[in-house]
């Protein structure tokens, strides 16, 4: 037997029989993204116990996950973007702690608990862009040792009570983006020191690599400077380089605002 579930064609699916895989427990990776989902029968992975990748995505009316729905599985991937999840927390992913890579983005989050990732220390990607997510409480972070990848672009946040310390980021977006006012609004105090997710000058470096994160968001390009104005000696070698970005961010948003006056 195949250890892969075909796809489905796109909207043909409302729902799943429980006993869909009962006897097909070899399977390693099952995908329904696509489909018009809402529910999911509590046992439709009994059994799979060789399950390390779920795709959900682009089921829109998709909201919750009934207890223990997770329970025999080994996922370490699972895509659930583009559903209408709205709240996350120890329930929703139940007996999960394997998972290396969560993509949540575009669904309606709002919050999420501080015990919804505990234990998850294998987690390296996490995306949660596209939410509506304002802010996230101390704790939340803390048992993902080892995540590299996060991304909060186009929330509506204002504060990141603990954020996340991994030894390396690979990736950290926090930009607005269409559709969110994210960390720092326009005029206002930044509610996230850029020392906060790791060693400072190693945040400033990743910045300098990707000024792209802080394209429309004036509030955030204030953050970092003002970061780094108060860092006194502390930050040396990325700084220069981040200096010069983060003039040229400036400059654009002088041009902007030069051109829309123009225009009145």
């Amino acid at each position: 037997p195949t250890n892969t579930h075909p796809v489905q064609p796109k909207g043909s699916l409302t729902s799943l029989s429980p006993g869909l895989f009962r006897d097909n427990t070899a399977l390693t990776t099952v995908r329904f993204m696509g489909n018009q989902l809402s529910t999911l029968p509590r046992d439709l992975f009994a059994g799979l116990t060789r399950l390390t990748k779920v795709d959900f995505s682009h089921n829109a009316a998709l909201g919750d996950f009934p207890d223990g729905f997770f329970r025999d599985t080994n996922i370490v991937g699972l895509y659930l973007y583009g559903t209408s999840i709205s709240r996350l927390d120890a329930r929703t992913f139940g007996p999960l702690r394997r998972v290396m890579e969560l993509r949540l983005e575009d669904c309606q989050i709002t919050s999420i608990a501080p015990d919804t990732f505990r234990g998850w220390s294998s987690l390296t990607e996490l995306n949660l862009r596209g939410n509506a997510l304002r802010r996230l409480e101390a704790g939340t972070f803390r048992d993902t040792t080892n995540l590299v990848a996060l991304d909060l672009s186009a929330n509506r946040l204002t504060a990141v009570d603990e954020p996340p310390r991994p030894s390396r980021w690979k990736s950290l977006r926090l930009s607005q983006e269409a559709g969110g006012d994210n960390i720092g609004e326009h005029g206002g105090a930044p509610c996230v020191p850029l020392g906060g997710f790791g060693d400072a000058e190693e945040i400033a470096a990743q910045w300098a690599k990707s000024c792209s994160d802080l394209k429309g968001n004036e509030g955030m390009v204030r953050c970092v400077e003002r970061e780094w104005a108060t860092a006194g000696g502390r930050w040396e070698a990325p700084l220069a380089k981040l200096e010069q970005k983060l003039k040229r961010c400036r400059m654009s948003f002088i041009k902007e605002d030069d051109v829309q006056r123009q225009e009145e």
